[in-house]
């Protein structure tokens, strides 16, 4: 995703300061391009060739400074064919910019190179959109992921982009063609900060659907959790650390197929150490004979530590033993001088490489490198006050 410049409003209403134009009332004085004054009727077309705005209404009472209504036309344009703003608005207490409209649009910002709508405030929000029939707010970026459709930026506590639905409608639906649909950034918050928070009293907190891949969860190699699913008091229940290790409290329980086309619950084991295994059956010809490993099997085991065998022969004997391991077989015979010729099955224990010397142990509480922070913090949003009609 791009990353954002924009002027706010507060620096724009420097430039408007500094400019030393019109303060006051109702009069209509744009500056020109020589830097002169005329005075204009209600109706004149304003065209100027300056740094500050042509026209500037200051109202420092209660209400509007600039007001604008319209039967089924636009109640305010404002277009600024350079670098400018079509229509800046500065407030110090309530609305920068209030657009309302029964069946139309609220605010239809338009911009080639720059910021179709920008809003910037101190202790309220940055832009506002409500409605009561459709969308409240709808962008769109016509440029197949060169450009982004919504850029919010908090550098306060509030949010970036809040969305508040009282509808069945999500709160916020984002469509893309060949880029992101929504793309959040934390900007390195911290643990206790995430990206994308989703909070739901009643039902799923996010629900996220690809053809491809449905969700991705990525953290720099060797640091960070992927993935981490915890209680609503922060109890670490399930989770995955960069090297791709899973953890998890509660039993693994998986299905099985059964002959008549059903599902039958199972549960997985437990071990004392990472292990391998593989089991097979073999023949005993006059008393003997060599076993060998699964050669991927065997490439997957420690070589510096013994494996396991155990033997079940599948006819009367006095018993069989393991005479010799290599790291690619072993050899079996039948007890006391036995020469008998028989089938057996076997099974290999062995230590999985990279796992030497790792034994199950007591870790506390939490399950070893359990992160200490692992979710956002529940959030109460600030629902807008819905202006009056």
């Amino acid at each position: 995703m791009q990353s954002k410049s924009w002027r706010t409003p507060l620096v724009v209403a420097a430039l408007v300061a500094s400019a030393g134009i019109l303060a006051g009332g109702l009069a209509l004085r744009p500056a020109l391009a020589n830097g002169g004054q005329i005075t204009v009727g209600p109706f004149t077309v304003i065209t100027c060739n300056s740094t500050a705005p042509c026209q500037q209404y200051t109202n420092q009472g209660t209400g509007a400074a600039l007001l604008g209504k319209t039967g089924d036309g636009v109640g305010l344009r404002g277009v600024a064919t350079a670098n400018g703003e079509g229509v800046l608005g500065i407030s110090h207490g309530n609305k920068a910019v209030d657009g309302q409209s029964i069946n139309g649009t609220g605010i239809n910002g338009f911009s080639k190179n720059g910021t179709a709508v920008a809003g910037g405030s101190t202790n309220s929000y940055g832009v506002t959109a409500l409605s009561f029939g459709a969308d409240g707010m709808y962008t769109e970026a016509d440029g197949a992921g060169a450009a982004d459709g919504i850029v919010a930026t908090t550098s306060g506590s509030g949010y970036g982009v809040l969305g508040v639905a009282l509808t069945a409608n999500p709160a916020i639906l984002a469509e893309a063609g060949t880029g992101d649909a929504l793309y959040a950034d934390a900007d390195g918050g911290g643990g206790g900060q995430a990206a994308i928070v989703g909070n739901n009293a009643n039902g799923n907190g996010s629900d996220i659907s690809g053809t491809y891949i449905g969700d991705i969860a990525r953290t720099p190699p060797g640091v960070g959790f992927p993935f981490v699913a915890t209680d609503s008091n922060g109890n670490d229940l399930f989770f995955i650390d960069s090297a791709g290790d899973v953890f998890y409290h509660g039993t693994l329980n998986t299905f099985a197929k059964t002959h008549g086309g059903q599902n039958a619950s199972a549960f997985e084991t437990k071990a004392a150490i990472p292990s391998e295994d593989d089991w097979g059956s073999a023949q005993l010809v006059n008393g003997m004979t060599t076993v060998r490993l699964d050669p991927t099997f065997a490439q997957t085991l420690d070589p510096r530590q013994a494996y396991q065998v155990m033997l079940t022969p599948d006819a009367d004997t006095r018993g069989l033993f393991v005479a010799a391991k290599t790291p690619t077989s072993f050899v079996v015979r039948e007890v006391q001088g036995g020469h008998g010729t028989f089938a057996f099955d076997y099974h290999v224990y062995a230590v999985a490489l990279g796992h030497a010397g790792q034994r199950m142990s007591i870790v506390g509480d939490r399950p070893l490198g359990a992160p200490v922070a692992g979710r956002a913090n529940p959030i109460t949003p600030r629902i807008p006050k819905r202006p009056a009609h």
